[in-house]
C-alpha cells in the first residue's frame, strides 16, 4: 500500500492509543495515531503490527487494504515507513525504537513514557546521536482544545491567582484512579 509522493506510515501497536479512541465519540478527532495518518493527506498507512492476534484481526477489518504483521520488525523490514508510530506496551518501546534507529527509519513517533527508567532510555543515546532518524516522544493532550482552554483560564487569571492543583485520572470500567 505504499504510494509514491506520499509519507508512508506504520503503526506498532494496535490498541487503544493507536487505533480505537478514534471511535470515542467525546474525543477531539483524530484522537489516534491512526486517527492522525488518515487526517492527514500527505500521509498514507503502509502497514500496522502487534503481537495480539485479536487486535491484528480487528484492524485487519478496519483497515483491510492495510498490511497487517505480528512481528514489528519483520513489519519494518518488509514495508520500510517515513514515519514509525510505536503506540505498543512501555516494554516494547526500546525494542522496536532500536530496530527502527538500525533500519534507519526517518522519523520515530513514540508514545509517552519512552522507556522504563531514565537508565533505559539513557542506554540507547549511543544509537540516537549522530542517528539519520529523529525521535519524537507524543505528548498530545497539550494541544488539545480543552487543555488549551484551562491553559489560558489559569493563564488569565479567570478564577484567581491558582494556588494549586490536584488531579485524578479515572480509566476503564473499574474506574481505576491513575495519578
Amino acid at each position: 500500500m505504499t504510494r509514491k509522493n506520499t509519507v508512508n506510515c506504520a503503526i506498532a501497536g494496535l490498541g487503544r492509543i493507536a487505533v480505537t479512541l478514534e471511535d470515542d465519540p467525546l474525543r477531539e478527532k483524530p484522537a489516534s495515531h491512526l486517527g492522525a495518518v488518515e487526517y492527514n493527506h500527505d500521509t498514507a498507512l503502509c502497514g500496522a503490527s502487534d503481537p495480539d492476534g485479536e487486535k491484528r484481526d480487528a484492524f485487519a477489518g478496519r483497515c483491510p487494504d492495510c498490511p497487517v504483521f505480528e512481528d514489528t520488525a519483520e513489519m519494518i523490514h518488509r514495508v520500510k515507513p517515513d514515519i514509525l508510530h510505536i503506540a505498543s506496551d512501555t516494554d516494547s518501546h526500546m525494542p522496536i525504537l532500536k530496530e527502527a534507529l538500525v533500519q534507519k527509519i526517518p522519523v520515530v513517533v513514540c508514545e509517552k513514557p519512552l522507556a522504563n527508567s531514565l537508565e533505559e532510555a539513557e542506554a540507547l543515546l549511543p544509537l540516537v546521536d549522530g542517528s539519520e532518524s529523529s525521535v519524537l516522544v507524543n505528548h498530545e493532550r497539550r494541544f488539545s482544545r480543552d487543555y488549551q482552554e484551562v491553559h489560558g483560564l489559569i493563564r488569565e487569571k479567570a478564577y484567581g491567582k491558582l494556588l494549586g492543583i490536584n488531579a485524578r485520572l479515572y480509566m476503564g470500567a473499574t474506574g481505576r484512579a491513575v495519578p
